[in-house]
């Protein structure tokens, strides 16, 4: 229902819909990356309080991230310990990043791919 929404809103193709990452949204506009004139600034204004969208926090704890990827606590804790997959320390929280976590999923993607 969301990319149906964003189409109508913004008039994008649906292309850059079913294409768009979380660093792309903000609560106020949609930066898509790559279009022929260069980076574009579509404005959300016109969608109202029940329809926008929710931007996700910068990082995640490891239950988080097993929910994102879909990949185990220990795999995640693995790819941690090569170095594979960048995370951060705060305090005694483990944090990685959804940026991190993308990256790296579409590395992985790539190694099952070749």
């Amino acid at each position: 229902m969301s990319a149906l929404l964003l189409l109508i809103y913004t008039g994008c193709r649906l292309s850059k819909i079913l294409t768009l990452r979380w660093d792309y949204v903000t609560s106020h506009h949609l930066e898509l990356q790559g279009s022929k004139t260069g980076r574009r600034r579509i404005p959300l204004s016109r969608m109202d309080s029940t329809t926008q969208i929710t931007v996700r926090p910068r990082a995640t704890d490891i239950i988080g991230a097993v929910a994102y990827t879909g990949m185990s606590r220990a795999t995640l804790y693995a790819e941690m310990k090569k170095g594979a997959l960048k995370f951060v320390k705060i305090g005694g929280a483990t944090r990685l990043e959804y940026n991190e976590l993308d990256r790296w999923f579409d590395e992985k993607s790539k190694e099952v791919a070749a």
